[in-house]
């Protein structure tokens, strides 16, 4: 489970929320604990569950820690790659909120745990949602840095979200050729594009999952990536078409009934390219090149998925709020505000 997106938002960071322990009642029902550390020991005792006692910590968790004089309390909003992160008030004597700080579970000033009903509505989807992205890197040279992209890519989404969407991204090499394409009107600026077709990329693409991904792993998403080199004469340089990434909403009645029946295919299909850093102001560092343009198709298909109904229904805002067109600021931390993410 994770807090973080409810927390924050109800108690937005930065906020002025008073003493730690104060803060702390507003979310957790448990008993007073004094102002002394001295006194939130003996609360600790009587009413929590000392850190010698302890089997795990859980999110939800009051920890108290054993700072000078006075003591501090946190809430466990949750677990990141083993670490705790916390929603706590006035750590920096400044009686404000924060919710990223991460301490270790063998942190040394942990001296236990109080536990109580919440004083607020559990979020009605059990955060991080957990998305798997293949990309196959269509007749591309293996490169070394390939690992350090994807994981930068993988917290760009976590930081972007909200804590609220976990990518896991997996990736092999591929050598196929003779692909189909199309001219379509969804060209920005009057351009048209040109795609594959999204036949040619369930016939050929999607059959090479099982081959790849272990165990029955689902797969979500699919980035069929390919140099720009491969498209020479056509989109580069081409005076009517703009750029080949392009985001494929999933058409199962595109494929027979064997096929969509015994086969773990994805919800979604999409092409992108290795291309120079056509996004240099609008993700921070340190997104490469190619982080970039995979985390903006990405964001398409996102935005086809599951926008709040309020926006209608299939918009898409990507681009208002990368490039901040229609006189909308660039939010690339904040991006997924707007998301129902129910609908994954």
């Amino acid at each position: 489970m994770n807090l973080y997106p409810l927390l924050s938002k109800k108690y937005p960071e930065g906020s002025v929320q008073g003493q730690c322990f104060s803060f702390l009642h507003k979310l957790i029902n448990f008993p007073d604990v004094g102002n002394l550390l001295s006194t939130k020991k003996v609360s600790l005792a009587k009413f929590g569950i000392p850190i010698q006692d302890l089997a795990t910590i859980k999110v939800g968790d009051v920890l108290l820690l054993n700072y000078p004089v006075w003591g501090h309390g946190a809430l466990v909003n949750c677990l990141i790659n083993g670490q705790l992160q916390l929603s706590e008030a006035n750590f920096n004597l400044d009686l404000k909120v924060h919710h990223t700080r991460q301490i270790s579970h063998q942190d040394p000033n942990i001296l236990g745990v109080f536990r109580g009903n919440y004083l607020f509505a559990l979020p009605p989807i059990n955060y991080p949602i957990v998305k798997n992205v293949l990309i196959f890197q269509n007749n591309q040279p293996v490169w070394g840095s390939m690992i350090k992209h994807l994981s930068n890519l993988q917290q760009w989404f976590w930081t972007a979200s909200g804590q609220r969407l976990q990518i896991n991204a997996f990736f092999t090499h591929t050598n196929l050729t003779g692909w189909d394409k199309v001219v379509t009107g969804d060209g920005m600026g009057g351009f048209q594009t040109e795609v594959i077709k999204v036949d040619w990329l369930q016939e050929n693409v999607l059959p090479l999952i099982p081959q790849v991904i272990p165990n029955g792993l689902k797969v979500d998403f699919v980035v069929f990536n390919m140099p720009k080199s491969e498209w020479a004469n056509s989109v580069v340089g081409h005076p009517e078409l703009m750029e080949a990434g392009f985001a494929y909403q999933w058409r199962p009645d595109v494929l027979n009934s064997d096929t969509t029946t015994t086969t773990p295919y994805p919800g979604i299909i999409m092409t992108a390219l290795d291309e120079f850093d056509d996004y240099p102001i609008y993700y921070p560092a340190p997104l490469s090149a190619f982080a970039k343009y995979v985390a903006h198709e990405l964001s398409h298909l996102f935005y086809m998925l599951c926008l709040s109904d309020k926006f209608g229904e299939h918009t898409d805002l990507t681009h208002t709020h990368f490039y901040g067109l229609n006189g909308n600021p660039v939010k690339p931390e904040a991006i997924f505000d707007d998301f129902d993410f129910s609908k994954l």
